[in-house]
């Protein structure tokens, strides 16, 4: 009866407890390098924006740069009018604005890529995981199902005992 001790700690390492609530994701911290990728890619996206805006900001010297992010767009650097002349050449023109000028870099788009992709690989990921979780516990289904009817057979006789 090893494969139940096998079960318990498959579910135990790979599966996040029902009182964990503070994320949506089943899998658990730890048990695949993928699905904590993904979850840290998507719970900390705006701490490397923010980083990038700052190494830009060094970079470029231009003070107002801001880091923004729309539907319609998506992520894109936006820099005021007056500070044309200051924008590097690696820079990639998106929209002219009255006031400002937005642009993107190959740093940026990649990001925003990985970002919107992110939630589907997860999600997929979690599933497939789900699947294989599920798929190495049905390979003991007979047994388990043997189990399960010999404690309802217990459950049963006892309470009819107690019962008379």
């Amino acid at each position: 009866m090893q494969y139940i001790d096998d079960i318990i700690t498959l579910i135990n390492t790979s599966l996040r407890d029902e009182e964990d609530t503070s994320t949506s994701h089943i899998i658990r911290c730890g048990y695949d390098e993928e699905v904590d990728r993904l979850v840290h890619l998507l719970e900390h996206s705006h701490e490397w924006v923010g980083e990038y805006q700052k190494q830009l900001i060094e970079q470029t010297g231009i003070q107002k740069l801001k880091i923004k992010f729309t539907n319609n767009i998506g992520y894109f650097i936006e820099i005021p009018a007056e500070s044309m002349n200051l924008i590097p050449d690696a820079f990639i023109f998106k929209q002219r604005l009255t006031h400002a000028y937005r642009y993107t870099s190959q740093e940026l788009s990649q990001f925003g890529e990985e970002i919107f992709s992110a939630e589907d690989m997860l999600h997929q990921r979690e599933k497939d995981i789900f699947l294989s979780i599920c798929n190495s516990i049905n390979e003991h289904f007979d047994e388990l199902y043997g189990i399960s009817r010999n404690i309802s057979d217990i459950d049963f006789y006892t309470n009819a005992a107690y019962i008379s």
